[in-house]
């Protein structure tokens, strides 16, 4: 492997070598730290950009990543002939709109230093997602775009901004974090909030505390209002490399994530007008084993359905969360039905977007069996890039049902036939007046 590092200015610093048989070059270019990597036989004229998911600075990479994952995803899909190119944007946190234009420098640099490609796909993981979706309605730049473990946008603002009004109902928002919808500015998870949360996490953990039902119940009035999965909610299954319980990550969006998208819109982007917040009479039935009383809390929060926010951050939270449909490029959504943070039903406000505009034949969604956020194997998402060769080789929609042996994932292990998933799993769970 020869490396190669560049500064903005194109400055070389060193080579290395490795046998992973690929040309690297590593740098920064405007403020943004990015990698490339080109095998270094056998290109197959690819190139896959990668949009990488939300990133806390206590999380931030030593050094730009070409793929989900690092050098394990890198390595898979260099072996087979795919030049790779990643950025970390400018900095932490959230993105879209900083993330977009560091694509676009960053693949006019692949032009210089190696060639322009046959092809570009880009690929955009969770948060990412929304730059890989913005990007496919801008324009030419890439000519097949990938979002996988999509967040959609202002659905996603309001499913996250509904868990924090779940929690404020049922637990209280203290004062020191601001407000359920307005979080305080400089709200840091870590130093103000994650020590309430751990508390009362640390409860569940004792069935023999006395707070133990009361807690239970109501965090279980929150997780079944938004209708995430009982598997990941408090604690995350072995099997799954994600690390964070659902319970933990859709709070750090609520306080710490919420509190750095308001200063970036000057202003609160979260709101309930409109909203109808509602269980089924099982669920309830459930709740009431519990000790909670399900109606009163939904009656609570039905009738605090007046947040509304104003027309300045609402136009900023269209113009960088929320996708139009209006797709200009094929688009292949991959999804898996066990996503315990954005679920499934996470495609369905997707799908309408894009139905909406009219887009239809560019938009292919597929879907995988694993368990988590944004866990896919390196084979799934190489069957998802040969996807989308295929379709843009031949200008037809690929066969998503993967027991067809003309389909890009047919054998692929974990995807899934969308017609036999059931389909109660993509009714989105937040009514409207």
């Amino acid at each position: 492997m020869k490396k190669v590092f560049f500064a903005l200015g194109i400055l070389l610093i060193g080579l290395t070598s490795a046998a992973v048989g690929s040309q690297d070059f590593v740098g920064v270019l405007n403020d943004a730290p990015y990698k490339i990597r080109v095998p270094d036989e056998d290109w197959n004229g690819v190139l896959v950009l990668y949009a990488h998911w939300y990133y806390r600075t206590s999380e931030f990479p030593a050094e730009a990543e070409a793929a989900p994952g690092g050098a394990l995803m890198e390595d898979s899909l260099l072996a087979r002939g795919y030049a790779l190119a990643g950025s970390n944007f400018r900095g932490t946190g959230w993105q879209v709109k900083e993330g977009t234009q560091d694509l676009i420098a960053l693949s006019e640099l692949f032009d210089g230093l190696v060639g322009k490609p046959a092809k570009r796909i880009l690929v955009g993981y969770s948060a990412g997602s929304l730059i890989a979706l913005k990007s496919a309605e801008a324009g030419p730049l890439y000519d097949g775009v990938i979002p996988m473990c999509s967040v959609v946008g202002a659905p996603g603002v309001d499913r996250d901004g509904g868990f924090a009004y779940a929690y404020d109902t049922v637990f209280g928002w203290p004062s020191d974090w601001g407000t359920w919808y307005d979080a305080r500015d400089g709200l840091d998870f870590d130093r103000d909030v994650f020590p309430l949360l751990y508390g009362q996490l640390m409860i569940l953990g004792n069935p023999g505390d006395p707070r133990y039902v009361e807690t239970l119940g109501k965090f279980e009035f929150t997780r079944l209002l938004f209708d995430l999965p009982l598997n990941g909610f408090y604690q995350v299954p072995s099997q799954s490399p994600d690390p964070r319980p659902a319970a933990v990550f859709l709070m750090v969006a609520a306080t710490e994530v919420k509190a750095e998208i308001e200063a970036k819109a000057k202003g609160y982007i979260y709101g309930n007008a409109g909203h109808v917040y509602s269980l089924t009479q099982d669920e309830k039935d459930y709740l009431f084993s519990l000790g909670v009383d399900a109606d009163w809390y939904l009656t609570s929060m039905n009738e605090g359905t007046n947040i509304s926010p104003a027309n300045p951050q609402r136009q900023y939270g269209e113009k960088y969360f929320d996708p139009t449909g209006d797709l200009r490029v094929p688009v292949l959504s991959v999804h898996s039905i066990n996503d315990h943070i954005y679920p499934a039903y996470f495609e369905t406000r997707l799908l309408n977007k894009v139905q909406s505009a009219g887009r239809e034949d560019r938009f292919l969604q597929v879907y995988t069996d694993g368990f988590g956020h944004c866990t896919f194997t390196p084979e799934q998402l190489l069957a998802a890039i040969r996807a989308m060769e295929s379709w843009l080789d031949t200008g037809t929609k690929p066969d998503p049902n993967p027991s067809q042996e003309l389909s890009p994932f047919h054998d692929i292990a974990g995807f899934l036939n969308p017609a036999t998933i059931d389909p109660a799993i993509f009714v989105w769970p937040i009514g409207t007046k």
